[in-house]
């Protein structure tokens, strides 16, 4: 399962009191910071246009690709959580 130090985890344990995201469109979850969250779209179109370059569907499921570790993906995916200066 889902463990992370997202806010929709640590809602779903009762640490926090409301797992939505500060943009307010949402919970904070993983699919929400990548594929929907405005305080991330330019980070978000960077890491687009580098999938396209590489001819990866989008959007993916991020938790499949980390499943199978599929370097080109990882990397570009990291890229993407260290641009937005997230801790997962």
């Amino acid at each position: 399962s889902e463990h992370n130090s997202l806010k929709s985890s640590l809602f779903k344990f009762k640490i926090i009191n409301s797992d939505l995201c500060l943009c307010g469109d949402g919970p904070k979850n993983i699919e929400h910071i990548f594929w929907k969250c405005s305080m991330y779209s330019q980070e978000r179109r960077i890491m687009i246009k580098k999938f396209k370059k590489h001819k990866i569907t989008i959007p993916i499921d991020i938790r499949e690709i980390l499943k199978k570790l599929k370097t080109k993906e990882i990397e570009i995916i990291t890229e993407f959580i260290l641009n937005c200066k997230l801790e997962i």
